[in-house]
């Protein structure tokens, strides 16, 4: 994961935002960089050659112990698997890094009839409490048996 992004990546993340979410769903050049300076900040990319196709970025939830917070996940290429290959990852990394979970918030259907409530439950996220104004809130959490059935699948891709 990385914890820095430079400009040429921060431009190519703003694209593929733009691209995948409504207007008050996006964040601003200054919105990037404040949740990059977080102390906590980590990001993942996938490239495919040159092009920046997937990106995921959190940090760690400060109002939950152990736990990492999924902020944003996107990807130009839709239902090719790379969202899901990109939350496995994520998923073994926190792990690795001695996350105990994962939460985020979503909704049920975006505006493109994309249901990603049902990608996150798909991929072992369940709901939980949070105030309605914020959405749906998933959580899932690390197991030893769920990194190591990430990493089987993560060698034979």
């Amino acid at each position: 994961m990385e914890t820095k992004l430079d400009h040429l990546k921060l431009t190519s993340i703003q694209l593929i935002d733009t691209k995948n979410f409504r207007k008050e769903l996006r964040y601003s050049v200054e919105e990037f960089i404040e949740r990059i300076k977080h102390p906590d900040f980590h990001s993942l990319l996938i490239y495919n050659q040159d092009l920046l196709v997937a990106f995921l970025f959190g940090y760690r939830d400060e109002s939950l112990d152990g736990a990492f917070y999924l902020d944003t996940i996107a990807s130009i290429l839709q239902r090719k698997g790379i969202g899901t290959l990109l939350l496995h990852c994520a998923c073994v990394i926190c792990y690795l890094m001695g996350f105990e979970y994962m939460t985020l918030r979503t909704e049920l259907k975006d505006e493109k009839g994309q249901h990603p409530f049902e990608f996150f439950k798909k991929n072992g996220f369940y709901r939980i409490e949070c105030p309605p104004e914020e959405g749906i809130a998933m959580k899932k959490e690390f197991t030893e048996n769920d990194v190591i059935t990430y990493l089987d699948m993560l060698k034979n891709k």
